[in-house]
């Protein structure tokens, strides 16, 4: 695959993973869970045109299940959590949290899709190395446009949120190593699930 690949596979991974970490912000971390099921018909709906996978009748009904759970999961929390609050503030803050979560799971599809495409048609070791490079530097520039001010707030650090953020790194790093080699053999539709 072209580099260009990669850029935009480190580009949709990160606005997906700031998307989802966002909507904790705003809704339930329930809420954001089951959300996050949407990219389960997503992947299918991009594998269809992207890799031509094709599915039976059972696949598509159980993805308009889950499309059913998730518009379920948006009507709670956007008109029934509205009701007893404060002049609908609670329903309105958790609809941007849910359309964040939406938005964010979309993107996991559509990252998941790319990842495997290109460890299938690839090599999984560039994928991952490239990925990680890419990603980085729009990790960094978005660390520096829109957290840096939290963060120096923060400063110093304690040795205790230092090794929870090198925890973090270290269990990303194994989930990205062990998905590109998951997507090998398998495809993005069996890995959301």
């Amino acid at each position: 695959p072209s580099i260009w690949w990669y850029v935009l596979a480190g580009f949709i991974d990160l606005q997906a993973n700031f998307l989802i970490i966002s909507a904790y912000s705003f809704t339930s971390i329930t809420s954001v869970a089951i959300i996050d099921c949407f990219s389960i018909p997503s992947v299918m709906l991009i594998s269809f045109f992207l890799l031509r996978s094709r599915y039976q009748w059972k696949h598509y009904f159980g993805v308009s299940l889950c499309i059913a759970g998730v518009l379920g999961i948006i009507a709670n929390d956007t008109w029934i959590k509205s009701e007893g609050s404060d002049k609908g503030r609670e329903g309105q803050t958790s609809l941007t949290g849910d359309l964040l979560a939406v938005g964010g799971a979309f993107l996991y599809a559509c990252s998941n899709v790319l990842q495997e495409k290109m460890v299938k048609y690839g090599e999984r070791e560039q994928y991952v190395g490239r990925i990680g490079l890419f990603g980085m530097g729009f990790a960094t520039a978005l660390f520096f446009s829109m957290e840096w001010v939290d963060f120096e707030r923060a400063l110093p650090l304690s040795l205790e949120a230092g090794m929870y953020i090198v925890g973090f790194v270290m269990c990303l790093f194994f989930f990205y190593t062990n998905t590109s080699q998951f997507l090998t053999q398998n495809d993005a539709v069996l890995f959301n699930l």
